[in-house]
């Protein structure tokens, strides 16, 4: 019976461990991309994270001393992403000039990776994915580069290479707004993401709705980097059993709240 018993816990333990959940809403409001998510659609969205873990601390891993929260939303256009991280002193590169090798790993980033067919979220190498990165504190005076200058938005494969120019690759129109926060102190991120961007054959091996549709559920871990006073050099939302920000599974976003559609009712006037 205990060995029953543990058997039993383990495999509880086990799928627990698939992937943390956040439900995502549907917004008719018009959302401006300037940093500070004062739009009401954000007090309609919950609070994720808060719970951010040591990428390489296992399951159920290592409180970061340093935490970040995300919030996100969603219309028939764009996916909205606001990140918000603790950080007294972001570091960033002095010269940089266009993202390059030497900053990504050693400086203080937030990375997103999505897959919309969540059914891949068990593979063990995952080349199957869009991801998302912004570096805070991008120019040469120790300001807040707003819109930040260096970041990239790549899928598939090994996605830490190659990097993009200044601007985002053709027809990819993301933006992003980074600004300083007082409490907590650090650095806030608001983006926004057309969902025409998610159109690279080689992740998209499965048909999936675009925009999604209620109910629809895609796996996403949201990942941050931390170049000092931080008790783990990476954090991120969903741990997992294996090191690293790629390491599937992440956690599971649902896309709910988007009003049925109306039917259009034929008027007849009779005499």
């Amino acid at each position: 019976m205990k060995r029953r018993v543990l058997v039993m816990l383990l495999a509880g333990l086990a799928a627990g461990a698939v992937g943390k959940n956040y439900t995502v809403p549907y917004t008719t409001q018009t959302i401006t991309i300037d940093g500070s998510a004062s739009e009401s659609a954000w007090q309609a969205a919950s609070v994720g994270g808060g719970d951010f873990v040591g990428h390489d601390t296992g399951i159920p891993g290592t409180l970061s001393t340093q935490q970040t929260t995300f919030q996100a939303v969603w219309d028939d256009a764009k996916l909205y992403i606001y990140l918000q991280t603790q950080d007294l002193s972001p570091v960033f590169d002095a010269n940089l000039t266009t993202n390059n090798q030497t900053l990504t790993f050693s400086k203080d980033d937030f990375e997103i990776f999505i897959d919309p067919i969540s059914s891949r979220n068990t593979e063990a190498n995952p080349t199957h994915k869009y991801q998302l990165v912004v570096y805070p504190q991008t120019n040469a005076s120790g300001q807040f580069a707003n819109p930040p200058i260096a970041f990239k938005w790549v899928a598939a494969g090994n996605t830490d290479f190659p990097f993009p120019p200044t601007s985002w690759a053709s027809g990819v129109a993301i933006e992003v707004a980074m600004v300083p926060v007082a409490s907590p102190a650090g650095y806030a991120a608001e983006i926004a993401i057309p969902w025409s961007v998610f159109d690279v054959a080689l992740v998209n091996t499965e048909y999936f709705n675009l925009p999604p549709a209620n109910n629809d559920v895609w796996s996403v871990q949201v990942c941050r980097l931390h170049d000092s006073g931080n008790n783990t050099a990476a954090s991120k939302w969903n741990p997992t059993a294996t090191a690293g920000f790629r390491t599937k599974p992440w956690g599971l976003w649902t896309f709910t709240g988007k009003p049925a559609p109306t039917i259009a009712r034929d008027w007849q006037l009779y005499d």
